[in-house]
């Protein structure tokens, strides 16, 4: 009998450390919590998105559910510098049938099935009728939004040589138009003259417009370069190149920004076409309230893009949430304060009193 009395009292024993462990651990788990509460933040606040910067071959920027201000679904624009000239490759793509129309209306028959598209200067066989160099407009479009947008660099730093970006989608087609224009359409100058090239078919082409429908998940890589090796176009603007993003630019206050979005994240560049699943190193999402982040002032630089990001969202950098500690302001309030500490003793007492209490084993 005084052994199942003892056995009895182990086990009762056992049971309250359990339980005062248990109620400590939780007691320790809520201040935890309410000293690393998420919470939505405006981002320029943190100092790490504006700008934004994104490394060459090392990161790329992804955006997540775009939103631009253009009837035309207008994602970026560039207005051709002056001595600048633009390679344009895409992995997978087609002509429309307009630049198709064009073609055929000069007695040539480029390939209608997707395939590799190549844009790049070329060198005419007569002789310039201009000084007066030739500038070609970018513009990428997308009829329907898609998911995601990633954006990023690979190869070398394109020091004097070029400013280069790549893009990629997920969930819609792109919509290229590139157009080379002179100041005087009778003229052929400097940059006029381009090559085309769709598949295993190539044709010269001078100063025509030219649109191309980009498969989802395919590369497009733009290349600027200098019309002249000894130019620098971009020498004026610090070196850098500026992409115009989204539709009009904002007029008044009452304007909705040209580019929004409802989650951008800058990631490590994945290999290949694969989407990469590594965590965020700083990553922003529009909080529920409706409203979205804006995206401007994209610029490419030799070896780095950068843009800025502004809003109010929900923010992690390096995997871990920005948060407010509630419990701080607990402990600057000497109210609070007081009722806090008290609290605290109140607890380790009860533990203590449930954890060591002696149990009678009489009979």
């Amino acid at each position: 009998m005084p052994f199942k009395t003892l056995r009895a009292f182990r086990r009762q024993r056992l049971f309250r450390a359990s339980l005062g462990l248990l109620v400590l651990a939780a007691a320790a788990l809520g201040q935890y919590k309410l000293a690393n509460v998420p919470r939505p933040v405006n981002l320029e606040t943190t100092g790490k998105f504006t700008p934004a910067t994104i490394r060459l071959g090392r990161e790329e920027l992804v955006i997540e559910g775009p939103v631009v201000n253009s009837s035309e679904g207008m994602l970026l624009s560039h207005d051709g510098r002056p001595n600048e000239t633009v390679d344009a490759k895409f992995d997978r793509a087609r002509l429309d049938e307009r630049t198709i129309r064009i073609f055929e209306s000069v007695g040539s028959k480029p390939p209608s099935a997707p395939g590799k598209i190549d844009y790049r200067p070329d060198e005419p066989k007569i002789p310039f009728t201009s000084d007066e160099p030739c500038r070609t407009r970018v513009e990428l479009r997308a009829s329907l939004m898609p998911a995601e947008i990633h954006i990023f660099q690979l190869g070398d730093p394109g020091l004097n040589h070029y400013r280069h970006l790549e893009i990629r989608t997920r969930g819609a087609e792109l919509v290229s138009n590139l157009d080379t224009m002179s100041p005087d359409d009778s003229d052929l100058g400097p940059g006029c003259q381009y090559l085309l090239r769709v598949g295993d078919w190539s044709e010269p082409v001078t100063k025509v417009g030219l649109t191309s429908i980009i498969g989802e998940g395919s590369d497009l890589r733009l290349y600027f370069r200098p019309l002249k090796p000894d130019s620098s176009p971009w020498a004026d603007a610090g070196g850098v190149l500026r992409l115009d993003l989204g539709g009009a630019q904002k007029l008044n206050p009452n304007d909705p920004p040209p580019f929004q979005a409802r989650a951008i994240s800058i990631r490590s560049l994945g290999g290949g076409n694969s989407i990469p699943v590594a965590p965020a190193l700083i990553s922003a999402r529009s909080t529920d309230d409706g409203s979205l982040l804006s995206i401007n002032d994209f610029k490419i630089d030799s070896d780095q893009l950068q843009l800025s990001i502004t809003g109010k969202g929900w923010v992690t950098i390096n995997g871990e949430p920005e948060t407010v500690n509630f419990l701080k302001r607990v402990q600057e309030n000497p109210i609070l304060l007081a009722l806090l500490a008290a609290f605290d003793t109140a607890l380790l007492a009860w533990v203590a009193r449930i954890m060591f209490k002696t149990t009678s084993t009489k009979p």
